[in-house]
């Protein structure tokens, strides 16, 4: 599984339909970040830029970047029209992130880090907790286990059955997505992959978690 082959071109049909709506999280999430001096943000996995184009226009500092090649372009331009500053740039989120320790004040990941089964899911966690301050914030939106084990029922029944990697985790074997692992998290679970971040809250909206934590994690040099 840590050799799995991700084709970025498998994402590209969503970006018409969802790449111009910020999430209603959004604003909120920018009012916590102003009040707890919030600057410097991560937007991994951040598509053609919706939400790293939306924090950008409020004033902060924001990085982003995207296994697609195809949607960081986009990305750039749209920033390069709107006049911002964003440092946006293809990065695959298996390998080591491209950022110093404790670089970030904040990372976002939204419907990202669930696209690989749970080892790698692991492995990315520890680099954001790298890259993050310590109490530096971590947004999370990931879907529940309902909602993917759903699917893949619904997918046998219709005749193009998925492939389940481990428990929670399946790859659509037909359409736009086919080879993309869907990874499903318990509460339970997703608490327990961050188990070094303080939940600041959590809720459950369209079948997805929607977290948002603080690093605690010490560092020893």
């Amino acid at each position: 599984m840590e050799n799995m082959k991700i084709n970025p071109d498998a994402w590209e049909y969503w970006y018409p339909a969802k790449e111009e709506k910020v999430d209603k999280d959004m604003p909120l999430l920018g009012k916590e970040f102003w009040k707890h001096n919030v600057s410097r943000i991560l937007d991994l996995g951040c598509g053609t830029g919706r939400h790293a184009i939306y924090f950008a226009q409020r004033g902060f500092e924001v990085y982003g970047f995207d296994l697609s090649r195809k949607a960081i372009k986009q990305a750039k331009e749209k920033a390069k029209e709107k006049g911002l500053r964003i440092n946006l740039r293809v990065c695959d989120c298996r390998k080591t992130f491209p950022y110093p320790d404790g670089f970030f004040d904040a990372v976002l990941i939204v419907r990202v880090i669930h696209h690989y089964p749970t080892k790698i899911i692991l492995q990315i966690i520890k680099e954001i907790e790298r890259v993050l301050k310590v109490d530096g914030y971590l947004y999370i939106q990931v879907p529940t286990f309902a909602r993917v084990s759903g699917y893949a029922k619904l997918a046998e029944k219709e005749g193009s059955p998925q492939i389940r990697l481990e428990k929670g985790t399946y790859v659509p074997t037909v359409g736009p997505e086919k080879g993309v692992p869907h990874h499903g998290f318990t509460r339970k679970e997703l608490r327990e992959s961050l188990r070094n971040f303080r939940i600041k809250n959590i809720i459950l909206r369209d079948r997805h978690y929607n977290l948002l934590g603080e690093n605690h994690k010490e560092r020893h040099n």
